[in-house]
């Protein structure tokens, strides 16, 4: 490739128009930022070589330039997105270089097919990147890079699968069609799924890694065409690396944000992390679910006065605390239990707003209600339809069902991520100062609540505590619903149950931070610390602030110190690798704490 050719092109096309794509969640580019990946672009070697020796130095001086590149990369949109094209086409030079010399012709070679080695591709990227909306001065740094969201990761999560069992799958031969099948199935998969990331902080390291695996996968059996031996092909050492660092990325993404899901309200008897309950014993949830939630539920219809509402709250306390509370922990019937205690709480904020004046689409209880509601249907009906067409078995009992120990990556996660969140509740709530706050704390509370419901453990040590931490984010509302009445009532009944259930998750709280820092100390050199920058903090790549960006963690997020004796701190990444971060924005324990 002519480098004069692309110069040229490229200052001819700076003032052209240029059609975005997808809007970005990365944060924009400086001008100088652009201009350093423009620069980068202009480095592109696509030396050819003349013998087997030339074709392997080519490739180690590819791999050893991209590792270089990629620890400067500026997290910003379009050099992200600059930078994958870059290492594809890079990449993909040096296998299309030893396809050639191998003697396949272009009409056979799986690179040209797939239009990769190609001038236009590259002047594309260009004119995207000159196009690209920029900011005049400074870094995206100030921005940051949003962590990915549960959906997100899933997607990311699905990726990496994908690329497994694409890898397991391809047909890779001894003979020379067998490489070029494999090289093809690869540039195919990787034409496909790179474009299905999402532009979150977690994606750029996988974005990465997967356009590398796929990269190098496809170079590796260009080189094999051209009869490298194993032992001289450098993509073989990348790929078997890029494996590795792909399996701690995904056990690192279960551990950020877990993958429970909880059963499904339609469907009983579906695996989950809780042991499986009996027959008997779903019947006899049934029977409480029909029996008492629903008629204390259908009540509320019929408050109207404040003494209604005393005497909905109490019935609803002492249901929850007792019939509810003695149901067992097993699968099919956690998600009901849950479910009855969330429409008890709601039904009784919506029916006290509507009293006071905020009924129809003006509260914000109603449509959730609902829902819960129509949930609590669906499982009676399903859990009619299971019981009459099964003989009932007893099971073992509630006293002999053993529930799995809690690992301590997700003690960890409940203390790093679960606590803070609730933390972060209780001081919106103790911040309340008019009804539009309150408003507010109804959005927050069911939110909280579901990110419980849907990361909580299923396990020993920390299942009490979140169902306590949810419990309280739905009574506090219940609380400020009922004194949204004039006057105030003289005798709220969640009051002295939020003081219980608030002092027993500070002894719990205890008990779990011990048990983390028991796990940090059982790593080797390193102790977890707390981020408390009041939304994100920059980690570099050196203890200053001039070093490079390598990373970025979000309030809250929990950190592997190995070295805190400066004002930076040293930690080490989930690949291993250590970079610094400002020591004042680290913090021993949970914000908010």
């Amino acid at each position: 490739m002519r480098k004069s050719f692309l110069l040229s092109f490229l200052l001819s096309l700076i003032l052209a128009p240029v059609a975005t794509g997808q809007s970005s969640q990365f944060p924009k580019c400086s001008q100088t930022e652009i201009l350093m990946m423009m620069t980068s672009l202009l480095d592109i070697d696509s030396a050819r070589g003349a013998t087997l020796d030339d074709l392997i130095e080519n490739g180690r001086s590819q791999l050893d330039r991209r590792e270089s590149k990629f620890a400067l990369l500026p997290l910003c949109a379009a050099a992200i997105g600059a930078q994958r094209q870059e290492f594809m086409l890079e990449g993909d030079l040096v296998g299309y270089n030893a396809l050639r010399f191998a003697g396949l012709p272009d009409d056979a070679n799986p690179y040209v097919i797939h239009g990769r080695i190609d001038e236009r591709r590259l002047a594309e990227l260009s004119v995207g990147l000159m196009g690209e909306d920029s900011e005049e001065e400074g870094s995206p740094e100030a921005g940051g890079v949003a962590r990915c969201s549960r959906e997100e990761n899933q997607i990311l999560d699905q990726l990496v699968r994908d690329f497994q069992s694409t890898r397991r799958n391809t047909a890779v031969g001894q003979d020379r069609e067998g490489w070029i099948d494999s090289l093809d199935n690869m540039l195919a998969w990787r034409e496909d799924k790179m474009l299905q990331l999402p532009q979150c902080a977690q994606a750029i390291e996988l974005g990465f890694l997967l356009n590398r695996l796929a990269t190098d996968s496809a170079t590796l059996y260009a080189f094999n065409y051209a009869g490298i031996a194993e032992e001289d092909n450098p993509y073989a050492a990348s790929v078997a690396e890029a494996l590795r660092s792909l399996g701690s990325w995904r056990d690192g993404l279960r551990l950020t944000r877990p993958e429970y899901e909880g059963a499904k309200v339609l469907t009983l008897g579906q695996g989950s992390e809780l042991p499986a309950c009996s027959s008997a014993e779903i019947a006899a949830a049934h029977g409480v679910v029909i029996g008492q939630v629903m008629d204390v539920v259908m009540s509320a219809q019929v408050v109207d006065t404040q003494a209604d509402l005393i005497a909905y709250s109490d019935a609803h306390i002492s249901l929850r605390d007792g019939a509810l509370a003695r149901l067992p922990l097993c699968q099919e019937i956690f998600e009901i239990a849950w479910l009855s205690r969330q429409i008890l709480g709601d039904i009784i904020s919506r029916f006290a707003l509507d009293m006071y004046g905020y009924g129809g689409a003006r509260n914000p209880i109603s449509s959730q209600a609902a829902e819960k509601f129509e949930s609590i249907e669906s499982w009676l009906k399903t859990t009619e339809e299971y019981l009459a067409g099964i003989e009932r078995t007893s099971g073992p009992g509630a006293d002999a069902r053993e529930l799995a120990v809690c690992s301590d990556e997700e003690v960890i996660f409940v203390v790093g991520y679960l606590l803070p969140d609730y933390r972060s509740f209780l001081d919106a709530a103790y911040s309340l100062e008019t009804f539009a706050d309150l408003f507010q704390l109804f959005d927050q509370s069911f939110a909280f609540r579901d990110r419980i419901w849907r990361e909580l453990p299923r396990c020993q040590q920390v299942l009490e505590i979140g169902m306590l931490m949810r419990q309280i984010a739905a009574d506090w509302v219940a609380l400020m619903s009922v004194e949204a009445s004039e006057p105030p009532l003289e005798r709220n009944p969640y009051v002295l149950e939020l003081q219980r259930d608030m002092r027993l998750i500070t002894e719990m709280r205890q008990s779990l931070l011990a048990r983390a820092e028991e796990a940090d100390n059982a790593l080797p050199g390193g102790k977890t610390y707390y981020v408390t920058a009041n939304t994100y903090a920059n980690i570099r790549a050196c203890a200053s602030t001039s070093c490079d960006i390598v990373a970025t963690a979000q309030n809250g997020e929990a950190l592997t110190v190995i070295d805190d004796s400066k004002d930076w701190y040293e930690i080490r990444l989930e690949d291993g690798e250590s970079a610094f971060i400002a020591g004042f924005l680290m913090s021993k324990d949970p914000p908010g704490n």
